[in-house]
């Protein structure tokens, strides 16, 4: 073989390898940048299911849209509250392609929360991550 094409050979697959190890990198982004980017609106929250709208802010197609749906409990005597806490984080992920500046419906089934008398429920929901398709 010739060593200037074994070396073009070489060059060619570090150059390779290097973007493929820079493209695998995730990206980590404070909390307000992320904002910046993604949101969610139209948030319907029933007993046993959460509907709403991802919606993308940026100009790149956005998949992977990881969110959390966290219900909270609390007690009605929060100075001395329970030892089982029924409160609980449901993460789920949106997978659909969102184009840029555009949005996409989202459901999330889960199951009921306990009816409870010593407090109550309250709803967030939280994007924890995504994947920009460059």
């Amino acid at each position: 073989m010739n060593p200037r094409i074994g070396l073009c050979l070489v060059l060619l697959a570090s150059a390779l390898n290097a973007h493929r190890a820079a493209a695998a990198e995730p990206a980590i982004v404070r909390p307000s940048d992320a904002a910046a980017t993604v949101g969610v609106g139209d948030l319907d929250v029933g007993a046993t299911s959460l509907s709403g709208t991802v919606i993308n802010k940026s100009s790149a197609t956005l998949k992977e849209v990881h969110l959390v749906l966290r219900q909270e409990f609390h007690w009605t005597n929060e100075m001395s509250p329970g030892d089982d806490s029924p409160g609980r984080a449901l993460p789920f992920k949106v997978e659909t392609h969102i184009a840029p500046n555009s949005s996409a419906p989202f459901k999330f089934d889960f199951e009921p929360l306990p009816q409870r008398t010593d407090g109550t429920f309250t709803n967030s929901l939280e994007v924890t991550g995504f994947t920009k398709v460059e």
